[in-house]
């Protein structure tokens, strides 16, 4: 039997117990600190071609850094004004990069790249990163 509860100095902190006669494993439980995204590529500034003629029909590698948690995303396309124009992917594993593909019906135009990280109730931070403005060109 575990049995977890407060430790009785008066700090807040907790005490746990096995009185079990078996082995058993200590799991880490939610991020300790909070989740932070930040995007990496691309960035403010950065002109990006939507021809499907480069780098094998993509448009670009999107990439983030996910600080204090494992947590999927959703990546969406917003305009300058940050209104959202189209998901991207969704349910993304958070491998650090997602290849955007060549899509015909995005024009040429000033963009972010919103990242909203999927974490349980139970985690804490910061949900959402955004790229600064970019241009797409045809």
């Amino acid at each position: 039997m575990l049995i977890a509860g407060d430790n009785g100095d008066n700090t807040g902190g907790t005490r746990i117990q096995d009185f079990s006669d078996d082995f058993f494993t200590v799991l880490n439980g939610p991020s300790a600190g909070p989740t932070t995204i930040e995007i990496m590529y691309p960035r403010a500034g950065y002109v990006l071609e939507n021809t499907g003629a480069k780098d094998s029909g993509r448009i670009a590698l999107i990439q983030w850094q996910e600080y204090n948690g494992d947590y999927p995303l959703n990546i969406w396309l917003t305009n300058a004004n940050g209104d959202i124009m189209k998901l991207i992917a969704t349910n993304v594993l958070d491998t650090g990069s997602y290849s955007w593909s060549y899509d015909p019906n995005i024009p040429a135009g000033s963009y972010q790249i919103e990242i909203d990280v999927m974490y349980p109730p139970e985690a804490s931070g910061q949900d959402r990163a955004y790229s600064g403005a970019f241009t797409v060109t045809k």
